[in-house]
């Protein structure tokens, strides 16, 4: 018998409304960019209090110093919301992120920006598990 691998009932719609309201204060910092999700609860792989992995995809290109002052300015706007712990702009990074946690159900979330590779990364994943029913 094979264990399953997909996340507790109720799972995804926790994790979509974390998304909306952080799309919500992105909308803030960049009008126009949309907030999407990649890695693990992307594909349905996540266990139960997993970390969300967002990237922000903005209207236009962005260079690394357009992308640190945007973390930078997601972190404080964050930072000052309640709903939101543990906000930490993590600027100086290879990929600079935001994370922050979900004060309600402790979910923890990456936010970086443009990273549309890693998005690439989880479409081949999601791929793979469309081929295993577990």
């Amino acid at each position: 018998e094979s264990s399953s691998l997909q996340p507790p009932e109720g799972d995804a719609a926790l994790r979509r409304a974390i998304v909306e309201r952080l799309e919500a204060h992105a909308q803030t910092v960049a009008p126009g960019s949309r907030l999407r999700v990649f890695g693990s609860s992307s594909c349905g792989l996540n266990a139960a209090g997993a970390d969300l992995d967002l990237t922000l995809e903005t209207p236009r290109a962005m260079g690394h110093t357009d992308k640190v002052q945007l973390v930078d300015g997601l972190a404080m706007i964050l930072g000052s919301r309640s709903g939101w712990e543990g906000v930490e702009g993590v600027a100086r990074a290879r990929v600079p992120i935001v994370k922050c946690v979900d004060s309600d159900s402790r979910i923890p979330a990456d936010i970086s920006i443009d990273n549309r590779r890693a998005r690439a990364k989880t479409a081949l994943l999601a791929s793979y598990v469309r081929c295993d029913p577990r």
